[in-house]
């Protein structure tokens, strides 16, 4: 079945500093789709981005994004570069907050690893060359 969004907002902080929305929701994404999130500098001439965040919102470095319905955190990632991934900063990030892997200005992405479960493990996780993926890419079904 598709995704509502309309229930969905994503936000982010640096450790220390204040969350803000980057995106509020809306639209849809199809069973096994994609919706690409980009900031205002992606350049990659193969990805059509689905959202756009304002100026000045991309994620950074140093960030905990957290992925929220109805209010209510759902979801949480985090990425250390400049502080260390043990600080007290990543509190919210339960003890899972992942060395960011991009040497600063290369994108990356950053993909649960099949079988999508979430363990709360550095593990769930896999990072690798960016292949951003939108809703024009299709669908990928199991």
């Amino acid at each position: 079945d598709p995704i509502s969004l309309d229930e969905y907002r994503l936000s982010a902080r640096s450790p220390n500093g204040g969350e803000e929305e980057r995106f509020m929701g809306g639209g849809l994404i199809a069973a096994y789709g994609f919706l690409l999130i980009a900031g205002q500098t992606f350049d990659d001439p193969g990805s059509a981005v689905d959202v756009t965040l304002p100026l000045n919102r991309s994620f950074g470095d140093d960030v905990i994004v957290y992925l929220k319905r109805q209010g209510s955190v759902v979801d949480v990632l985090c990425l250390c570069a400049m502080t260390p991934c043990t600080s007290p900063a990543f509190a919210d990030c339960g003890g899972v907050a992942l060395p960011n892997p991009a040497p600063a200005g290369d994108e990356f992405s950053v993909e649960r690893v099949e079988p999508c479960k979430d363990r709360d493990l550095a593990s769930d996780f896999a990072a690798g060359p960016a292949t951003p993926r939108g809703s024009a890419d299709g669908i990928d079904p199991p």
